[in-house]
């Protein structure tokens, strides 16, 4: 593959700290500081990626690894308070009841308890990267993590045998360009740039159709990688990253039934209020990949 080239236009801070300003006036973002500094954060990489490239120009093609794409994957564990915070939601929501069942057999009866809410964490966190090595000692990589994945359940029980259950399915995706600095021709490095997080809660229960809302959001990526082994043509290596992201807004969801009671029309309604989320997550896992 050919050298990675970017068309940037030469202009003076000033005018982009102007651009970056008439660009989050006329979206209008509730937000403001959080988008001016993945905007920013767009330009550092940028104008470091051009930079490396232009100072690359002066070294000798024989005095790099000539091999400058990289490709790789990496799985390992995430800590994120996400899940736990959707569970406290619930049960300041009422979601957060004891079901109990009883049983009845020819001999004897007995009952049964069932605490909630329940969560269930159904995916181990992995990423995607491809990456260009700019120089010697810097690199652009952009990253696709599917970086979340829970299901947690709650339950409301009323009066004479009334409830309501709510599942709450949550996913959160990440794409992030950092910038890496790197040492000597080497994938070790330290990384930063900005990330977009795609955060998307399914609604759903055992007797309802599933519907979904997805809020995307603007943050920062971390991190750093340690090459346990290079190999002309692929490696392997330790890696650590971060992700910053501004909190999201899940909810309202209201239950309703109606039944006629000693011949009244009762209703019962449970509504998960709206719960601010915060999705700012570590991981660490191990990485394997190829040189290209």
């Amino acid at each position: 593959m050919g050298n990675l080239k970017f068309d940037i236009n030469l202009i003076t801070k000033d005018q982009q700290i102007q651009n970056i300003l008439l660009i989050t006036n006329h979206l209008h973002m509730k937000s403001v500081f959080t988008l001016k500094m993945f905007l920013y954060l767009v330009l550092f990489v940028l104008e470091g990626s051009l930079n490396a490239q232009v100072a690359d120009q002066a070294i000798p093609d024989q005095e790099h690894n000539p091999r400058k794409w990289f490709i790789s994957f990496t799985a390992g564990v995430g800590i994120s308070s996400i899940g736990s915070q959707m569970e406290d939601a619930l049960v300041k929501s009422g979601f957060g009841d004891t079901k109990i069942t009883e049983w009845n057999i020819i001999i004897a009866s007995f009952t049964t308890t069932e605490e909630y809410p329940k969560r269930t964490n159904s995916i181990v966190p992995w990423d995607m990267e491809i990456r260009h090595s700019l120089s010697a000692q810097r690199a652009l990589a952009l990253t696709f993590s599917n970086s979340y994945h829970a299901k947690v359940n709650g339950y409301n029980f009323f009066k004479n045998g009334r409830e309501h259950y709510l599942t709450l399915d949550t996913r959160v995706m990440l794409l992030s360009m950092d910038y890496i600095f790197t040492l000597p021709d080497s994938y070790s490095g330290f990384r930063i740039g900005p990330a977009m997080a795609i955060h998307r809660v399914t609604e759903g229960g055992p007797t309802m159709v599933a519907q979904s809302n997805t809020t995307i959001k603007p943050g920062l990526s971390f991190g750093f990688d340690l090459a346990l082994f290079e190999k002309k043509s692929w490696f392997m290596a330790f890696s650590f990253g971060g992700t910053w992201i501004p909190p999201v807004s899940v909810g309202p969801y209201s239950k309703e039934d109606s039944y006629v009671e000693d011949g009244q029309l009762e209703t019962y309604t449970s509504t998960f209020k709206p719960t601010q989320i915060n999705l700012s997550s570590v991981k660490i896992g191990l990485t394997m990949g190829w040189r290209l």
